[in-house]
């Protein structure tokens, strides 16, 4: 390794003062492997991907290996408006007919492939729908389309493989029915919060546009503990739109998952200072406060 990693993380937090305290989160997730899941919004591959990508070639440098799964909202309507094709939204979900589903799949495999590239091929393996990772079925609920799904299950053996050889999975946000005859378009937070849940990750973390959760004067929500701060921040209108399905993924998440100790919501430059400082960048959510509820400016 040309970098050693004291080198590494020195450079990731900025200075020594926190060199210390990032080796022992190195320490830490070194036992589990992987030892994060990693969501990319979409909003984020455009804007930050350059960035997120080199700081994923960084975690594998370390060792350290996340599975990696992405949205593409932004992409998706930008096409689908071009093509003259309507696919509102319900519930945070898109409803997706045959029309759409083609572009979901030519969308989610450009992107992916774009993830790849950007990390470097000797660092990072596609687990696309062909891998068959995520098992669905079609939507019970009213108004959604034949391509919406819920996912079943899933199968890790593609992602252990490819963690065993050294390579960063990045799984396509498509699921597949159990004859392999349909896929469907699965929403990203539901895809990375499965993830994590069955994983047994250390930590679950979304890479978001915004740097957290806001508050009212848009400074970020440093901690959020769910039992006592999430409903209360709900009925203040803080926790809404896009956000709110991510937190209540998060809630998803820590509610039958022992082994995750924090969801965590920081944009793609804070993401080293978020997993290797007590102090973090972004939105650190748990079970049981860590610390007092306030809003800070972060690095």
């Amino acid at each position: 390794m040309a970098q050693t990693i004291k080198d590494i993380l020195r450079k990731k937090v900025g200075d020594d003062e926190h060199l210390e305290e990032a080796l022992s989160y190195y320490q830490q997730y070194q036992t589990s492997s992987p030892f994060a899941v990693i969501k990319i919004s979409g909003s984020c591959i455009d804007s930050s991907l350059d960035v997120i990508t080199k700081d994923l070639s960084d975690l594998h440098e370390l060792g350290l290996l996340p599975v990696v799964t992405y949205g593409f909202g932004d992409m998706l309507s930008e096409k689908l408006a071009k093509e003259g094709i309507i696919a509102p939204f319900i519930a945070g979900e898109r409803r997706t007919d045959a029309a759409a589903m083609k572009h979901v799949e030519d969308i989610a495999e450009r992107v992916s492939n774009r993830i790849v590239y950007g990390i470097g091929k000797e660092k990072a393996r596609l687990l696309d729908y062909e891998s068959r990772i995520l098992y669905a079925q079609d939507k019970t609920e009213e108004g959604y389309e034949e391509h919406n799904g819920d996912i079943t299950h899933l199968f890790f053996e593609p992602i252990q493989e490819t963690l065993q050889d050294g390579y960063i999975p990045i799984v396509s946000p498509i699921g597949t029915s159990e004859d392999g005859k349909k896929n469907y378009n699965i929403n990203s937070a539901d895809v990375g919060a499965r993830l994590a849940k069955e994983l047994k990750t250390v930590k679950y973390v979304l890479l978001t546009a915004t740097n957290g959760v806001l508050d009212k004067t848009g400074k970020t929500i440093d901690t959020l503990e769910l039992n006592d701060d999430y409903q209360r921040l709900v009925d203040d209108g803080i926790i809404k739109d896009g956000m709110l399905k991510n937190v209540r993924e998060a809630h998803s998440v820590l509610s039958c998952a022992n082994n995750l100790e924090s969801v965590q919501i920081v944009r793609p430059s804070n993401l080293f200072y978020e997993l290797f400082t007590k102090k973090g960048a972004g939105t650190y959510i748990t079970r049981a406060k860590a610390r007092n509820l306030v809003s800070t400016q972060h690095p």
